[in-house]
């Protein structure tokens, strides 16, 4: 269990005694409190500790973050403090609102592609070397294609659902989901070589990248949830933005947003539209599988530690089955969703 002696946990950047302790909307993975001290206010993320182990999640969290504040990012909170031994990380507070609580402009899309091309140009620094992969990056087909069967695998052997909807979540495992897997990866595998993708057409990326982890404030969007951030293919970014089933955004601003970001990145990574339409079913089947993690134990877990919902509800495991399928859909039809 984390501590919560807030005041402990704030003490190394002299925060005034602490007064008042708000939970914050988070994801499904961490605790986020706003903590105030006098007139100061901070953000303590807190992160699952699987075992008492030290959080990959954190770990790239503060790395990325700290290297991106240094490289003069600053739509992005600064990160003040790192606690491993408590699991928390100590953040500026960033005054808004959600944005996706309100309609998505093309302007969002706009600045959403502004964000990245600005993380495109840390590359240069030196010290953008020394960052790691972001979590799941694939720089080859077969890396790619491999960890997607790993999933498939990982759900037919574990994943579990009340006996009135097993037979439904089966015939997913067993029919659509290889089905749809398959096809996508014989196009990909007919077109694109197995070679790895050169350095420079990577990017650094927060991975999990969209209005759900952004906030309206009086000069623009900010970006937060950096915990997967790191080294990874433009592709899969692009491919991520189109087909995230937690954003609530029109298809055509879907659409703009991957010519936005053919039209910034092309010049440097040539490839990268072909590889983008060839990529993108099979990330729509990664995707299908990412929301049957419901289903796992190990997810459950990191669920409950978040206060998230991880209730047996008939009805909400068969939502994520029904927004499974929905996604294998968007195997099929990527290119019209991507505009591609």
């Amino acid at each position: 269990m984390f501590s919560t002696d807030w005041d402990t946990i704030v003490h190394p950047i002299g925060f005034p005694p602490v007064e008042r302790i708000d939970r914050l909307v988070a994801g499904r993975n961490s605790r986020v409190h706003r903590l105030q001290g006098g007139q100061r206010c901070v953000v303590v993320k807190q992160y699952y500790l699987e075992d008492g182990k030290p959080s990959d999640r954190q770990r790239r969290e503060y790395n990325g973050l700290r290297f991106l504040w240094d490289s003069g990012v600053r739509a992005i909170p600064e990160p003040l403090w790192n606690d491993f031994e408590q699991g928390a990380l100590v953040l500026s507070f960033i005054e808004g609102a959600p944005a996706a609580t309100t309609p998505i402009s093309l302007a969002d899309i706009d600045a959403a592609t502004e964000f990245l091309v600005g993380l495109r140009e840390t590359t240069h620094r030196p010290d953008a070397r020394n960052l790691e992969d972001a979590t799941d990056a694939a720089f080859r087909l077969g890396d790619l294609t491999k960890g997607i069967e790993g999933r498939i695998d990982r759900l037919v052997r574990e994943g579990q659902a009340p006996a009135s909807i097993e037979r439904s979540l089966r015939d997913l495992l067993a029919g659509a989901l290889p089905s749809s897997f398959a096809k996508a990866s014989r196009h990909a595998e007919a077109v694109l070589s197995d070679q790895t993708l050169a350095v420079e057409a990577r990017t650094l990326s927060p991975s999990d990248f969209g209005f759900h982890n952004a906030i309206r404030t009086n000069t623009g969007l900010a970006f937060v949830d950096f915990e997967h951030f790191g080294w990874d293919d433009p592709a899969k970014t692009i491919a991520d933005f189109v087909l995230h089933p937690g954003m609530d955004i029109e298809s055509d601003l879907r659409a703009a947003f991957a010519k936005g970001m053919l039209d910034r990145f092309s010049t440097s990574d040539p490839g990268l539209a072909e590889r983008t339409r060839l990529l993108g079913p099979l990330y729509a089947v990664k995707w299908a599988t990412i929301l049957l993690n419901e289903l796992l134990s190990a997810a459950a877990a990191r669920r409950s530690f978040a206060d998230a919902d991880t209730s047996s509800d008939e009805s909400r495991l068969l939502g994520q089955i029904d927004k499974a399928r929905q996604m294998l859909i968007h195997a099929d039809d990527f290119y019209a969703l991507a505009g591609l």
